[in-house]
């Protein structure tokens, strides 16, 4: 990552670099920053960002957030597998970058959602692939699923919807030990929150 941030820093290639994948890379924030602030230097309109199944975490989130300049161009987002970003993490960029058109995102909950309060502001967003957790206590006077649905509600530009549920091998982002529910839907709620989506071809759901 170095190596590549030196070489855009100068000017001797990839300043017409738009779509950028790091795939299965293990990084130090330190080098992600170097490698962002190489581009936002060189004025590169970068697209696309896939990280799958690496190192990207809360650290390099931050990191990401500190180069607003990027949000004005970013479009596709991808970290898939990224085990150790958390939800809120990932709320936070539903909040934060309005020209997304795709996220892929390894898990958010509904306590993620409501902890911050927020929106999602992403409303030009085609394609959200993610998995849901809901840890809403039975005493909670509001309903997770709910909770979730209502955002999903909001993007309306929606073309590929494809949610997943926490699966036996994986291991669920236990805070306080908290009982984390998969996500489902029902005639009885979820389904009617989301007849908003009239634009939506593809649709992956859990639904109970």
């Amino acid at each position: 990552m170095q190596q590549l941030a030196a070489l855009i820093r100068s000017g001797q290639g990839l300043q017409q670099l738009q779509d950028l994948t790091m795939n299965s890379v293990r990084f130090q924030n330190d080098d992600f920053a170097q490698l962002l602030r190489s581009i936002e230097e060189r004025s590169i309109a970068l697209k696309m960002l896939n990280l799958d199944r690496s190192g990207f975490d809360a650290g390099s989130w931050k990191v990401l957030s500190e180069f607003p300049a990027l949000f004005q161009t970013l479009r596709k987002l991808s970290l898939w597998d990224c085990k150790h970003l958390p939800g809120s993490a990932v709320q936070d960029m539903l909040c934060s970058i309005p020209s997304l058109e795709s996220l892929t995102a390894y898990r958010l909950s509904d306590e993620d959602i409501v902890d911050d309060g927020r929106s999602w502001t992403c409303l030009q967003l085609k394609k959200l692939k993610i998995r849901f957790e809901v840890t809403t206590p039975w005493s909670s006077s509001y309903s997770g699923n709910a909770v979730i649905c209502a955002q999903l509600s909001r993007l309306t530009e929606l073309e590929e919807l494809l949610i997943s549920c926490l699966d036996n091998g994986d291991e669920p982002n236990m805070r306080c030990f908290v009982e984390v529910d998969p996500f489902y839907l029902s005639l009885h709620e979820g389904l009617d929150q989301l007849k908003a989506l009239k634009r939506l071809q593809k649709l992956n759901l859990p639904i109970s």
